[in-house]
């Protein structure tokens, strides 16, 4: 897999996404139009991938119990 290479690094904030102690994706987000995503990633988040039923249904702010995999609406 080569390398990204970016001209001007100073503009973004680059994040490694690490699986088992091995990085397994390299995300790079611009500081002025994606903060909201530069203040998640920055958080430690957990990484679900949503399943069929959930696409288009979980949306921002929802819960998620870790336990049963299960997302709800705010109370």
């Amino acid at each position: 897999m080569p390398h990204l290479i970016i001209e001007n690094p100073e503009a973004f904030e680059f994040f490694a996404f690490v699986v088992d102690g091995k990085v397994s994706a390299i995300f790079i987000a611009s500081k002025e139009t994606m903060q909201h995503y530069i203040t998640a990633w920055s958080s430690n988040p957990v990484i679900v991938k949503l399943g069929a039923e959930q696409k288009n249904v979980v949306q921002l702010d929802w819960d998620y119990d870790a336990e049963n995999g299960d997302f709800s609406e705010p109370a």
